[in-house]
Parts: C-alpha cells; structure tokens; sequence
C-alpha cells in the first residue's frame, strides 16, 4: 500500500472527487487496487493512504494528490485479494453485540474464554459477552470471491449488473468463468428474489454451456422446489441427486444462503442452507472433473431485478470430510451443547481444555454438566459443533458504531474510532477493547447497518 507524506485537505483534490468520478467510473480496476463505492454509485480506486473516522485518503494515479474523501459520503472499501495466503480458523465466536470472530479457543474457565486470532492477537472475552461458539469449521483457501465486473467473466450474456448488493440481473441472464477447482471444494453465496426465482448453479462443469448437456452438477430453484441434479456427459439425461422440498413461496425473507460442498474424491455432495444441513448425497457417476461455475437466471422478465447474488466465494477445503450439524442458534436462559450430529442437551458449559497441554484442536476435551446428571459430560473436540451461552440477566446495549469490517471466514466486526495506519486498523472495540486488525484479514469495510442491542427475553 502506498504511503502519502501529505493528509491535510486539498482543494484541488476535493474538487477532483466530482470533476473525475465519471472518468473513475471508464478506468479499468487492477487486481490490487482498493475499491470506494460512494453513496450515489460512484466508484474510486486507488490505494488507500489512511482512514479514520471521519475521511479517508485515496492515493490515485489519476489525481496528481491525494484525494481525501468524507468518510459519511463512503457506502463500502473493497480491499483486494493479499498477494500471499492467509491462515484460516476452525472456530468461529459471536459476541452478544453480534460481532462474528473466527478464531482458534486456547481454553475456558468459569470466567472468561481464551482466543488466539492470526490477524488480531490473543483476547481474554468474559463468558458474558459471549452468544454462542462454533467448532469444525474446516479450513478453507479461497480460490475466488465474487467482486469483480460481470465483463471479467469469460462468457456474459443477458442483464447482470455489479452492485453493493452483488451481481442483480433480469431476464434470462448467464454468467460463466472457469477456476481452478480442487478435489474438495465449497461454492456460497446468498440467492434473493421478487417474484417467483427461476435459478440454475452449475458446478464443477466442464464447459461454460448453461443449458446443453454437459458433465457437471446443477442446482436448481424455481416454482415447482429444489433439486441437485447430475448430468454425467453429453448422452445421458440429467439424473435427480436431491430432491429438496423446499418452495420459494415458503420463504418469507425471499432470501437463503446456499451452500454446497463437494468431495470429488468420495463421490459425495453436501448441501446446507441458512447455516443448517440439509443432507450429503453420493454421486453414482465418475468423478466430475470440470471447472467451471455458471449462474444461469431463467426467469423471462426483463421488467425489474429478478434476482440478486450476492457474498459469491468459492474455496477449497483442507479435508473432504463431512461438515458437522449446523442449525440457526437461538437465545437460552441455560447453556446449550450441540454435538455434531445434532443432538441438544441443556445444562452448564464447565471448561474447554486442552488434554495434552496444547492448543491443537484435536486434543480439547469440553466439559459440560447436563441437567440431572451425576457427572460432567465429556465431550472431544471432534465431535462438537455448537455451545450457546446462556443469556445474561442484563444483556447490555452497544451503540451503533460508524462502520462494520467484513473478514474472510465469514466473520465482522464493529469498527469504534477506526485509523488505518501501516496496513493495518486499530479501534476501540466495546468488548474486545483496543484492537489492531491486520487489513489482509479484511473484505471490505461498509457504513454500519447495525442497531443499538436491546436486552430481550429469552
């Protein structure tokens, strides 16, 4: 990132923010460029040179200094892919501002829990500022994330739009890229629509053909429900993997996140949507070999946006093992556990410990007293998938912060007195305290959305 030895305001600058935006707008984006979306569509690029509060300073080689901007008059920061692979976590911690921290837990007593994060350091968070935490969140490298223009895709045709929503289309639209797929693979994103959806995902395909026949799975969502489909090759009719009874009318929210995971090596296909498992699904054919994804919007409609795609990433798994249950966590006036295949019990989360005195997740034993139970539960690592905190008798009330940082591993955090320095952001965190944010953790940056958390019964 570039550093700038000027940050006092520039008139020349100023005025450039207007008189070239359009110009902004016609210039191609580099891969390592950061990315401004302004509030009223407008998109700046360049490298950021510090931010705070209240501006934020773009260094651009198309303005001769740089530019400061007004951190209100900011919708989103993009930032783009590091030039080197990040670690990833396998836990994941909510906080009770709602706060999302993917994490590695070192241990927990009956006061606070211990965490270490490659991009924060290490925090000691009281059990009282904690909702619920997540295990076996397999470690994923992102092979690509849905940021870039519809004409970087190589095939486009129909009415797709890049947005601060994500990619909006109308009409029978079709977008295809080929990626370098691994044997384990997961493709989310989020799927919303007005009316009735008519939506196809190809995956694993070995062309870029969104209706021909073809050796690739299809997911498809539509009037009539949700199916997985495989199509083998060119010759055979598509073969029904799941059929998913699941209608959009059902769908209050017109909005689920989907996700699909693929072991290519086992022959076997996992959905989950909203959070929560759906079913895992063996292949009967050979292996797919392809590499290709497809967004295929069928509904005829050109008169409005008929869906959107949205939060795009696909990532290769470290293992193709099965994911663990995973469910919509609720509230809880007593500590809940839920194990890997789903299986709830109420009582008293006693400690996470580390058999071997290690922080390797394999040798962490969580002890848990079940109600009417003469002794504590032990349960492994390996087989848990979620604790909830009981709630609070006072849930405290944060304040909506200025901006949220989205992180990789589908994490976020609130951003209190923010500064960009050095590459990285220090703030005040309500809970966590004074944070410093390596900024390769980071996705974007947007104006926060969040509302102030009032206390609730559970």
């Amino acid at each position: 990132m570039t550093t700038s030895s000027n940050s006092h305001f520039n008139p020349l600058a100023h005025t450039l923010s207007v008189a070239m935006a359009s110009l902004w707008l016609c210039t191609p984006i580099s891969a390592q460029a950061d990315i401004i979306e302004l509030q009223n569509g407008d998109l700046l690029t360049g490298n950021i040179d510090a931010l705070d509060k209240t501006l934020v300073t773009l260094v651009s080689p198309l303005a001769p200094t740089p530019l400061e901007i007004r951190a209100d008059a900011i919708h989103k920061i993009t930032f783009p892919e590091p030039s080197k692979a990040t670690p990833n976590h396998t836990e994941r911690l909510t906080l009770t501002n709602n706060d999302v921290i993917p994490c590695q837990v070192l241990g927990m007593n009956a006061k606070e829990l211990q965490i270490s994060t490659w991009y924060a350091g290490k925090f000691s968070i009281p059990r009282n500022n904690i909702q619920f935490l997540q295990f076996g969140l397999s470690e994923e490298k992102t092979i690509y994330t849905g940021s870039d223009d519809p004409s970087k895709w190589t095939t486009r045709s129909g009415h797709w739009r890049l947005t601060s929503t994500g990619y909006t289309c109308s009409g029978n639209s079709i977008l295809a890229r080929k990626l370098n797929l691994p044997e384990n693979v997961r493709f989310n994103f989020d799927l919303s629509w007005r009316e009735n959806p008519n939506f196809v995902f190809r995956f694993c395909a070995e062309s870029d053909a969104a209706t021909t026949k073809q050796d690739t799975y299809e997911f498809v969502f539509n009037s009539a429900g949700m199916q997985i489909r495989r199509y083998e090759n060119s010759k055979q009719p598509a073969a029904p993997l799941a059929n998913i009874a699941i209608k959009p009318h059902s769908i209050n929210s017109r909005k689920l996140n989907i996700d699909l995971r693929v072991n290519r090596t086992e022959g076997l296909l996992t959905l989950s949507l909203d959070n929560q498992l759906v079913g895992t699904w063996p292949d009967p054919f050979n292996t797919s070999k392809g590499n290709h994804i497809i967004l295929n919007n069928r509904t005829s409609s050109t008169s409005s946006t008929s869906c959107v795609i949205s939060n795009l990433r696909v990532s290769g798994m470290s293992d193709g093992s099965l994911p663990r249950h995973r469910e919509k966590t609720l509230t809880s006036k007593a500590d809940v556990l839920i194990d890997s295949e789903g299986e709830t019990m109420s009582g008293n989360i006693v400690s996470i410990n580390n058999d071997n005195d290690t922080d390797r997740p394999d040798n962490r034993t969580i002890v848990f007293n079940v109600k009417n139970s003469t002794a504590p539960l032990l349960v492994p690592d390996r087989r848990m998938s979620t604790l909830i905190f009981g709630e609070p008798e006072n849930t405290p009330e944060f304040p909506p912060p200025p901006l949220s940082a989205m992180l990789k591993d589908n994490g976020s955090i609130q951003l209190t007195q923010p500064k960009l320095e050095q590459g990285k952001i220090s703030c005040q965190h309500p809970i966590l305290g004074p944070c410093v944010i390596d900024i390769n953790a980071l996705t974007h940056i947007q104006q926060s959305s969040a509302k102030a958390k009032a206390s609730t019964t559970p």
